[in-house]
C-alpha cells in the first residue's frame, strides 16, 4: 500500500482505499461506490477475490492494473511476484538444507496462476533430485481439523525422513503455524517450514519462520504507474512486469539433525 501511495503523491492522485474482506455484499458496494465516485483507474489486488466480483471488474471498462493474479481470458496488466523464480528459490534452499521429504501446501488451486506457478515450478526443480519425495495438498484456509490431520499424516508418511512444509501463501502460513502447535511439531526441530510472504511475526515464532519476501512496495508504486499509463493512453499493449522477491533465511528450514 505505502507503494501505492508513494506514487500517487508523486502524481497528483487522490487514493481511495476499499477493503473488502472477501465479503459479497462489500465487494458490491464498492463496485458501486467507485462508479459513483467517477474514479479514472483502479489497482486491483485480485488473490483471494471471487471470480464473478472480477467479472463485474472486467465489465467496468476501468483503466485497470491486477496485483498478483491474472484473471483467464481477461486481457489486462499485472504486477507482481516472479512466481516460478521464487518457488525454485525455496525448493532448492530446503533441498540444499538436507530436507528429502516435502509437501507443497496451499489453498484450492482453482485458477489462481500465482498458487499454480508456485506448485509447478516446486515440481519442476524436484525432477532434478529424484531422491527427494514430493507431494501436494489442498486445503481451505479455515479447517483446522483438516490441515491439522494432513500435516500429522505427512510427516508420518516419511518417518525416518528431513520433512519440511513449504506453505503458498501469508494467510496459510499463520494456519499450519498454529496446526503444528496443536499436533506437537515443531519447527526447525521436528519439521521444516518455509512460507510464501514475510509476516510481521515470523522473528518472533519459535526459532523464526523462513519466509519468501514479496517486494510489495516496488510491486505497488510499479501496479500505480502502470495504471497511470493506461488513464492517459487506452491504446497501451497489455503487459507483465515481475519482481524477484527475497528468501529470509530463519531456523525453521534449518538442516534437521
Amino acid at each position: 500500500m505505502s507503494g501505492i501511495e508513494a506514487a500517487c503523491r508523486e502524481q497528483g492522485f487522490t487514493l481511495l482505499m476499499c477493503n473488502t474482506n472477501n465479503e459479497v455484499d462489500l465487494e458490491q458496494h464498492y463496485l458501486q461506490l467507485l462508479s459513483s465516485y467517477q474514479v479514472e483507474g483502479i489497482v486491483v489486488n485480485a488473490v483471494g477475490m471471487r471470480e464473478e466480483v472480477l467479472s463485474h471488474l472486467q465489465q467496468s471498462l476501468l483503466p485497470m492494473v491486477l496485483i498478483d493474479r491474472k484473471i483467464p481470458d481477461f486481457p489486462c496488466d499485472v504486477v507482481g511476484l516472479n512466481n516460478a523464480e521464487a518457488a525454485e528459490t525455496a525448493t532448492r534452499h530446503l533441498v540444499d538444507n538436507g530436507y528429502d521429504a516435502l509437501l507443497f501446501l496451499s489453498e484450492p488451486l482453482g485458477s489462481v496462476n500465482t498458487r499454480r506457478e508456485r506448485l509447478q515450478a516446486f515440481r519442476q526443480v524436484l525432477t532434478a533430485y529424484p531422491q527427494v519425495q514430493h507431494e501436494n495438498a489442498e486445503l481451505a484456509l479455515h479447517q483446522p481439523a483438516a490441515l491439522d490431520q494432513a500435516l500429522r499424516a505427512f510427516h508420518q508418511r516419511h518417518a525416518g525422513k528431513r520433512s519440511a512444509v513449504m506453505v503458498a501463501n501469508g494467510a496459510l502460513t499463520l494456519q499450519v503455524a498454529r496446526s503444528l502447535q496443536r499436533i506437537n511439531l515443531h519447527w526447525g526441530s521436528d519439521i521444516g517450514l518455509l512460507g510464501f510472504d514475510e509476516l510481521e511475526w515470523a522473528a518472533l515464532a519459535g526459532v523464526g519462520i523462513t519466509t519468501l519476501k514479496q517486494p510489495t512496495w516496488q510491486i505497488g508504486y510499479s501496479a500505480l504507474q502502470r495504471v497511470i499509463a493506461r488513464i492517459e493512453s487506452s491504446d497501451l499493449p497489455v503487459a507483465e512486469q515481475v519482481f524477484s522477491g527475497e528468501l529470509i533465511v530463519r531456523g525453521s528450514s534449518q538442516p534437521l539433525r
